[in-house]
């Protein structure tokens, strides 16, 4: 055991941890050491869950509502342009995304949900330049995109023709509405508090809708070390399966699916699909 820090987990509030570690990659203006007046941060592993969180005394979460994520490589608009047109042109077999909307298609399909022919709806929460929504999205559904990032919204409206481009978060959706399928894909690792997401999320999702949440995966560090891009700034977590489980359990939802994957960029990614767990009668 390393010596026990004053936190706890923040997944299951264990206050043991099996052994710390240092990233010391520099990712471009948030870079963990570079003129550091703050003490270098490191990320825990959990004795219990396995998860790895990251303590460090700056607030990361901020830049995805600052207008400042996308312009970090210069001029926002012309990043985002030049980074969606080589994302999407990614052929099947080297695309994350296509992997991603794959999968999802196919466990609609081979579990059957949403087999009526009505047309469905999607909310891609954090959905960044659009690319997957952009891809997903035909004649069988109706998409929504839930993004912080002012740029990134302004961009999404010019390429998601046919989709709901919303600047915000959960708060700031209709409060009316629900929807089908709800994907936060490699979003859930930048968030604080995912506790409060997915809980604020519950009420969006239909009766009978799926949860999608994909997210960087524990064995990044035991295949790669601590510079693997799962530890890149921002990230608060880094989930394992007992984590995550642990995580959507306490917050009102039942597992249908869960697996991990190496991606054709070689991240190592784990995955799962939930539906709210409904209190029996006798309860």
């Amino acid at each position: 055991m390393v010596k026990t820090p004053k936190h706890k987990c923040p997944i299951c509030s264990c206050a043991q941890f099996v052994f710390d570690f240092l990233v010391t990659r520099q990712d471009n203006r948030y870079a963990y050491t570079q003129g550091r007046k703050e003490a270098i941060p490191k990320y825990y592993t959990c004795a219990a869950c396995g998860v790895m969180s990251f303590y460090d005394s700056l607030d990361y979460e901020g830049i995805y509502s600052d207008g400042t994520y996308y312009g970090v490589d210069g001029e926002p608009m012309a990043f985002l342009t030049r980074r969606f047109k080589q994302v999407i042109a990614f052929p099947k077999g080297k695309s994350d995304n296509c992997e991603r909307i794959e999968r999802i298609r196919n466990f609609l399909k081979t579990q059957k949900y949403f087999q009526a022919p009505s047309v469905k709806s999607i909310l891609d929460v954090g959905a960044g330049m659009g690319v997957f929504l952009h891809k997903f999205l035909d004649e069988r559904w109706r998409g929504t995109a839930l993004e912080p990032d002012p740029n990134a919204c302004i961009f999404m409206k010019k390429v998601l023709k046919k989709a709901t481009v919303i600047e915000g978060v959960a708060k700031d959706l209709p409060p009316q509405k629900q929807y089908d399928l709800i994907t936060l894909n490699r979003v859930l690792e930048h968030i604080y508090d995912p506790f409060k997401i997915l809980r604020d999320l519950k009420k969006y999702l239909k009766e009978e809708g799926i949860l999608y949440l994909e997210l960087p995966d524990v064995l990044s560090y035991y295949a790669d070390g601590p510079n693997n891009e799962a530890f890149g700034w921002g990230h608060y977590l880094v989930y394992s399966p007992e984590a995550l489980l642990s995580l959507t359990s306490q917050t009102g939802y039942e597992m249908v699916g869960l697996a991990r994957q190496v991606e054709p960029s070689s991240k190592f990614t784990i995955y799962g699909f939930f539906k709210k767990r409904h209190r029996k009668r006798n309860d």
